[in-house]
């Protein structure tokens, strides 16, 4: 059977989408992070709703020092989406920060950055999830 990862979003706003990620398999928990919901626009949303295939992956270039990561697989209209790190996913548009182009982005600790929503911890995040998982290819379920 393969190994399961959710993601349950919670309210959209223009800093950002909060949201929890679980692993079927173990306690694991993080946060996560994500642009808001702009009618599925590349590199200005977040992707829908739906169940999508991880497998590991080499980006294009490192991001957060990591050479391969968590790749989201079959995500209509996208390409490259990674689960990896970063601090703030706010709508650029409205004047906010983004590590992100549309990538959930994982974190230990929620809080604030510059008065902006934030995660914390991410690098620590995405180091123990990818440990967890090891290489394996999963299947990743994102609830709204």
């Amino acid at each position: 059977m393969i190994d399961q990862v959710m993601i349950r979003r919670g309210l959209s706003t223009d800093q950002g989408r909060r949201g929890l990620l679980t692993v079927s398999f173990a306690p694991f928990r993080c946060n996560t992070l994500e642009l808001p919901w702009r009618d599925n626009r590349p590199n200005m949303s977040c992707f829908p709703a739906g169940t999508y295939e991880l497998r590991w992956a080499r980006p294009s270039h490192a991001i957060g020092g990591f050479r391969e990561l968590y790749l989201i697989d079959g995500v209509p209209g996208r390409s490259g989406c990674f689960l990896h790190s970063g601090t703030v996913a706010g709508d650029r548009a409205l004047g906010y920060l983004s590590d992100s182009y549309g990538c959930p982005l994982l974190g230990l600790t929620v809080g604030t950055y510059g008065g902006q929503l934030a995660l914390f911890n991410s690098r620590a995040a995405v180091r123990q999830f990818n440990e967890l998982l090891r290489g394996r290819p999963a299947q990743l379920i994102v609830e709204e």
